[in-house]
């Protein structure tokens, strides 16, 4: 019989076995609990490069163990080895809890920021950009200074979405207002 009541994350990474742990921590109901056990509180106040970083491991499948600690720390202010000794469980709500929030976050994103591409944009090239989406956010924000990128990524994401936002609307205005003048001028 699997003991999972009293694991530590640190047992649990030196077990021999991890599938039957990650089983259960992928169906047992406790276990896919989303819980703020660290006390993060609202993900849209947390620092724009520490969402960034979460997100970009989740779109891109690499939000390893190792990676989770690591977010953990930052956004805890907890010693790595303070984590080794939590529990499994507690570990598992948490990041159950980090990825239903980036998530919702993500989803928040492709409403606000993104819009269909006109085949003018297509021909031009616009795919050329795609893997380079969370760079030309931050180098969008930090108006084209690489030298800011680290005074962005320490910004609220509220605010940066909200900007983010703004320059999509004030760019679809000004796309809207050219058509409108070229279709009277044709």
């Amino acid at each position: 019989m699997l003991e999972l009541e009293n694991l530590t994350y640190r047992e649990f990474l030196e077990s021999e076995n991890r599938d039957e742990y990650l089983f259960a921590s992928k169906y047992a109901k406790q276990y896919t609990d989303a819980i703020d056990i660290y006390g993060v509180g609202n993900i849209y106040e947390q620092p724009f490069g520490f969402v960034k970083d979460v997100q970009f491991d989740l779109e891109t499948n690499q939000l390893s163990w190792d990676n989770l600690i690591n977010f953990i720390c930052q956004v805890s202010k907890k010693d790595i080895k303070e984590i080794y000794n939590e529990s499994f469980l507690r570990v598992c709500q948490f990041r159950m809890y980090l990825i239903n929030n980036i998530q919702a976050l993500l989803d928040a994103e492709k409403k606000l920021l993104t819009s269909e591409a006109s085949e003018d944009e297509q021909q031009a090239g616009l795919g050329l950009f795609e893997n380079l989406g969370i760079f030309i956010q931050t180098d969008s924000l930090a108006g084209g200074d690489v030298l800011k990128h680290s005074e962005v990524r320490a910004l609220p994401y509220s605010k940066c979405l909200t900007k983010l936002a703004l320059n999509k609307q004030l760019k679809d205005y000004q796309d809207n207002m050219n058509r409108i003048i070229n279709n009277k001028h044709s």
